[in-house]
């Protein structure tokens, strides 16, 4: 297809149109990565839980929530109705792997990033942050940080 309407697809599409069209062929992904065709994704919310990390991601034609699970050798993805299990990767490693693809994409600053801790091991909200830190720069115009540990909710 000629770069033109594909530039104009790419560049009207959310991260639901980019991603998997990413997976169709080789020619396809490499002319998406060469491209680097704009997400505009205006907010991103993560919710770090006990074995588990959702994320949204906020665009303005769509919102995207994909869920990552600890499940048994390796992690469940579920985003919508689909739902895929990876074997041998933790879902942390998963999570990270889309997140820095994701924003490889993003070019523009956020409007909101959101970054909720909730009822996480304290080994595993390191290793979050940890990942965080080494993910790259983040322009964002608010940045939310929450932690929350409890036993009980009432």
């Amino acid at each position: 297809m000629p770069d033109v309407p594909m530039n104009s697809i790419l560049g009207h599409g959310g991260p639901s149109v980019i991603f998997p069209l990413r997976k169709v062929c080789k020619n396809l992904r490499d002319y998406i990565d060469r491209t680097m065709p704009e997400l505009n994704i205006s907010e991103i919310s993560i919710h770090f839980g006990y074995e588990k990390i959702e994320v949204t991601w906020a665009h303005h034609l769509e919102d995207v929530e994909i869920s990552y699970m600890l499940q048994g050798n390796g992690y469940k993805t579920v985003c919508g109705e689909h739902e895929n299990f990876i074997e041998s990767v933790d879902y942390m490693e998963g999570f990270w792997n889309d997140y820095i693809l994701t924003m490889k994409y993003q070019k523009s600053s956020l409007k909101r990033f959101h970054l909720h801790l909730c009822n996480s091991p304290d080994d595993g909200v390191s290793k979050f942050l940890e990942q965080y830190e080494n993910s790259g720069t983040l322009r964002t115009q608010y940045l939310d940080l929450g932690s929350i540990t409890a036993t009980k909710f009432p």
